[in-house]
């Protein structure tokens, strides 16, 4: 059983890592929506995220307060309730941006696969923490996997490709807990095999892996079965991609993927990431200063308040700006290792690597996306870019974490 939390244990530097985080979003959001005209209003996007922080605050006090292992208890009816909500999002849902994700309540919106992220994560958590869980073992690694599969391919049918995206990188917390080395590596093959396919086309992958096979075969480094099976599971694999590429996904998101390779795009649908490396190219060392951003004010980079927030850290405060947010993530990962190598409960170790991949998958995929090295997904950056339902759990995710922290004298049962 718990005893009481002792306070004191509480990571307070990842806690005021969060606190600058949260300013500067305050202050992205005010620049972009700022007008000399306009008063200050609680609905405005600046006001709501004002709402948002003291919503998101007062649920992590509640979390510090509560019995640790309340949580825990409700880990599986989390996870249940939220693939309920996905299903309902499903049928009854609204479409933003082409995908059915949100339900509208007029003044705010709600977006499940946000609480899905969280669920999925206190389910595996759960799961793995019991005394005979290993991953070694084919039938937990398989059980793990489809308590990840049923969100994910709810969130697919949306189609919201950047959430399923951010369910991939809990390969780190299965990695950690002893996943076999090579299953990431067969991922990335997979990864890298769908980029060639891609700029390539299905053909070429075809006698690329065959002359590969050939070759590997002449200097006697693998069978001719081998060479076979390479042949055929490349073959496979790269149809399967092309198909879903030309047939499943819908033409914006594989106009946003040919933009990433530079394959067959106009300047029209290059805009969005011309604009936003305009955007913090313009800001130069120190940045443009306050209200200073030419890009901002004449509005020429679009969802500047959520996707893109961090083209008017750039521009704004320059490269010295970016630098120091880009080091507050960093900061913030690398105190989530530490916290959670320090845990004695396999939960809390396990809750920490989860909330360490869906962190970092949304920093690199936000991040990437506005430097033309991710395809533009719709990922929010953490605790920075407006928006409620992300910024709630996340926080949830923060708090909690550090709840379990204060317990780590303990070992939670």
């Amino acid at each position: 059983m718990y005893r009481n939390p002792d306070y004191k244990f509480i990571d307070f530097k990842i806690f005021l890592a969060y606190i600058g985080l949260m300013f500067l979003g305050l202050y992205s959001i005010y620049v972009v929506e700022y007008d000399s005209k306009t008063t200050f209003s609680f609905y405005s996007e600046f006001g709501k995220q004002i709402l948002f922080h003291l919503i998101s605050l007062t649920i992590g006090v509640i979390i510090l307060l509560l019995d640790g292992k309340f949580l825990m208890k409700l880990s599986y009816l989390i996870y249940i309730f939220s693939i309920i909500l996905l299903i309902c999002v499903l049928l009854f849902g609204e479409t933003k941006h082409g995908a059915k994700s949100w339900f509208d309540f007029g003044v705010f919106g709600f977006q499940p696969a946000e609480l899905a992220k969280f669920g999925t994560v206190l389910a595996i958590s759960t799961y793995l923490s019991k005394h005979d869980t290993s991953l070694s073992k084919k039938n937990n690694l398989v059980k793990v996997l489809l308590l990840i599969a049923a969100p994910v391919f709810l969130i697919f049918l949306q189609p919201d490709m950047g959430s399923c995206l951010v369910f991939g990188f809990l390969i780190i917390p299965l990695f950690r807990e002893g996943l076999n080395k090579w299953i990431p590596i067969f991922l990335l093959a997979l990864l890298s095999l769908f980029i060639m396919t891609i700029v390539l086309s299905f053909k070429y992958i075809f006698w690329i892996s065959l002359l590969t096979g050939i070759a590997f075969l002449i200097l006697k480094k693998i069978s001719f079965k081998k060479v076979i099976s390479i042949l055929i599971l490349s073959s496979f694999f790269s149809f399967c991609f092309q198909y879903t590429f030309n047939n499943l996904l819908k033409p914006h998101q594989q106009t946003r993927i040919n933009v990433l390779i530079g394959k067959n795009v106009t300047k029209a649908e290059r805009y969005n990431l011309d604009q936003s490396l305009i955007g913090i190219g313009s800001g130069g060392l120190f940045g443009k200063g306050f209200l200073q951003g030419t890009q901002t004010k004449g509005d020429y980079i679009p969802e500047q308040s959520t996707d893109f927030i961090f083209c008017t850290i750039g521009e704004e405060f320059g490269f010295l700006g970016s630098f120091i947010t880009i080091m507050l993530f960093v900061f913030i990962m690398i105190r989530i290792i530490i916290i959670s190598e320090r845990q004695r409960s396999k939960f809390s170790r396990v809750f920490g690597y989860s909330f360490l991949g869906v962190f970092f998958s949304h920093f690199s995929i936000n991040i990437g996306m506005i430097l033309g090295l991710f395809p533009v997904v719709g990922i929010p950056l953490p605790f920075v870019s407006y928006g409620g339902t992300a910024l709630i759990t996340m926080t949830i995710f923060l708090f909690f974490f550090l709840k379990l922290d204060s317990y780590r004298m303990e070992i939670l049962k």
